[in-house]
């Protein structure tokens, strides 16, 4: 199971975020040394989303280990289906797409989101973009919609308010030169980093 990327980076509030971005092996036995119990919501069958959730919870450990976090961790998620450290004032923020998982730590609140490339996207816009982002981020634009879905998937792992549209997440105008870009949710300012590859986009998101 290949490291993909390992990625230190300062937020514009200059807080430390550690990223790192695994590619899936099913070849490989994955095994958490330090992970207490497994959690419960664990796929239990041999599917890809199985391998996604073993492959997060290893992306953790190797988190923890880089920071000397902690010798032995625990995971479980908030109601609203959010990750996190048990007894640990860090934070934590997984995504997965295909065979690549993504896993962001932090002593701040985070939101990640990694998504493919895919024509499939220019069906949708109209579900997730509002009037003002129809503006600026045209039809058949797939890396600009690409990236406001996981800018605003980020964000929405971020804020964790129930059953908001991801309408109401509202992106400030971007374009693809600079790595920042600004939301509004409720009125709360966040902010989100991007990053380009060839086949997929990274967003993660903070807050103000």
């Amino acid at each position: 199971m290949p490291l993909y990327q390992d990625i230190h980076l300062k937020n514009s509030n200059d807080n430390s975020i550690h990223i790192v971005l695994w590619e899936i092996d099913e070849n490989d036995d994955v095994v958490c040394k330090k992970l207490i119990s497994t959690p419960e919501w664990l796929v239990k069958d041999k599917s890809l989303r199985q391998r996604q959730q073993i492959t997060y919870l290893h992306c953790i450990e190797f988190l923890l280990d880089k920071h000397n976090t902690c010798t032995e961790w625990q995971i479980a998620k908030t109601e609203y289906g959010k990750p996190f450290l048990v007894e640990n004032e860090n934070h934590i923020s997984v995504s997965h797409t295909k065979n690549i998982v993504a896993s962001a730590f932090s002593s701040i609140e985070i939101g990640i989101d990694i998504q493919y490339f895919s024509e499939k996207i220019n069906k949708v816009r109209h579900k997730f973009l509002n009037n003002n982002e129809l503006e600026f981020i045209f039809d058949n634009d797939i890396t600009k919609l690409t990236l406001a879905w996981a800018i605003k998937e980020a964000c929405y792992k971020l804020v964790q308010i129930k059953g908001i549209p991801l309408k109401k997440i509202n992106i400030k105008a971007f374009d693809l030169t600079t790595k920042y870009v600004n939301i509004t949710i409720n009125q709360q300012k966040v902010k989100a980093e991007f990053t380009l590859y060839d086949d997929f986009c990274m967003a993660v998101a903070w807050f103000e």
